[in-house]
């Protein structure tokens, strides 16, 4: 659940703080997870990434190509989809584009 912000609150600054300081929230045993996967997969590559794929996602490939969609298949996907949802789409590719560039930076904070 998101939680809500009043700037006129007497408490905002200290409850602001608490929601930015990272610390609070990092999990080390989670980070240590992500460390593992991606060291897997740049040791081994499609195998480690088929690896995780069937144990994350349950869906067992022959390879890694088969990750990918043709154009055909994309654009059939787009057909039967809403403008609407379309643009939602659009919208929420570009920002997780830009928060993964912002990700490469010292800091986790962006807005």
């Amino acid at each position: 659940m998101m939680k809500r912000l009043n700037a006129l609150a007497p408490d905002f600054s200290a409850n602001l703080q608490k929601l930015l300081d990272w610390s609070s929230v990092a999990d080390a045993s989670v980070q240590a997870t992500v460390d593992e996967i991606i060291q897997a997969i740049r040791d081994e590559g499609d195998v480690a990434l088929l690896r995780y794929t069937a144990k994350f996602d349950r869906l067992d490939l022959p390879t890694a190509d088969a990750l990918a969609f043709t154009r055909e298949e994309i654009d059939a996907s787009a057909a039967r989809t809403s403008p609407e949802l379309l643009a939602a789409l659009t919208q929420a590719a570009a920002r997780i584009r830009a928060y993964a560039e912002h990700q490469k930076m010292a800091s986790w904070q962006f807005t």
